[in-house]
């Protein structure tokens, strides 16, 4: 079967997001922090600076701390995303192309013809199927395969080939 494949930015975020999450233990550590611990904290630490305030009536070197810090914890968030688009535009251009999809894996050709792949099914850690694609997971890696121009039967030959050879993600 071949398929056009192309991502635009919240699949690219999406699909970076579930390989942090299902590929190893920092990794989803790291990801859990930066997107949800760190921000609630910034908000816990900048309450705390309001009523340090409101108590003291000054500004003092522990409010500073408290700033700095929940500066910090809030930069996590942006900056993740940031990295994110950044790292989205400069591949943008490799992300178009054609796919065909087979038992032994898959062939993928650019558009822009820099560097097309052939890779079997084993040359994947893990999987993981979403509503809208699945999503192979290399080393630091993901490929991700659009369901919409499959059909259903697609869907199945395509679910058969890859849990022969690959395991599901945690």
């Amino acid at each position: 079967m071949q398929i056009h494949v192309e991502m635009n930015y919240s699949e690219y975020f999406e699909a970076n997001r579930l390989l942090l999450l299902h590929t190893t233990a920092t990794r989803k550590w790291n990801f859990i922090s930066a997107w949800y611990f760190c921000p609630v904290m910034a908000v816990i630490l900048m309450i705390l600076v309001v009523v340090i305030w409101a108590s003291t009536g000054h500004f003092s070197l522990t409010l500073f701390w408290c700033i700095f810090m929940a500066a910090v914890c809030a930069w996590s968030r942006i900056g993740f995303a940031r990295r994110v688009r950044s790292t989205f535009l400069q591949q943008q251009k490799h992300l178009d192309g054609t796919m065909r999809l087979d038992e032994s894996g898959l062939d993928y050709d650019r558009s822009d013809v820099t560097a097309n792949a052939h890779l079997s099914w084993a040359a994947f850690d893990s999987w993981l199927e979403t509503p809208e694609s699945f999503l192979l997971f290399a080393l630091c890696s993901v490929t991700r395969i659009p369901k919409k121009d499959l059909s259903q039967v697609d869907e199945v030959e395509l679910r058969e080939w890859i849990t022969k050879e690959v395991k599901p993600a945690k």
